[in-house]
């Protein structure tokens, strides 16, 4: 089971920024995500090194409670993962225009 989780975690790594690079309209929906999400609590920092810590000790467990929470780490860790990278692409693209215009 843990090397299942491991693929998964890693396909996820890899394939959320190839997404995100070809997709402007998925990193508009994240970017209004973020906003009215995350932007107005500063404790979700707290919550990526917790998925992390989730993923890693529920690997290892098969019962039925254990998979729940292990779905709902990768989830709230690929959310987390995904508004960053969106906010960075954003961020890239702004500045990119902007260099152009001078």
């Amino acid at each position: 089971m843990a090397e299942v989780v491991f693929d998964i975690l890693f396909v996820g790594l890899i394939l959320i920024p190839l997404i995100l690079n070809f997709s402007s309209t998925v990193v508009v929906k994240l970017m209004a995500s973020y906003n009215r999400v995350l932007a107005k609590n500063k404790n979700y920092v707290i919550f990526m090194p917790l998925a992390v810590y989730l993923i890693y000790d529920l690997s290892s467990k098969s019962n039925w409670a254990a998979q729940i929470a292990l779905a709902v780490s990768f989830l709230l860790f690929f959310y987390i993962y995904s508004c960053a990278i969106a906010f960075l692409v954003n961020q890239a693209s702004t500045y990119n225009t902007l260099i152009k215009q001078d």
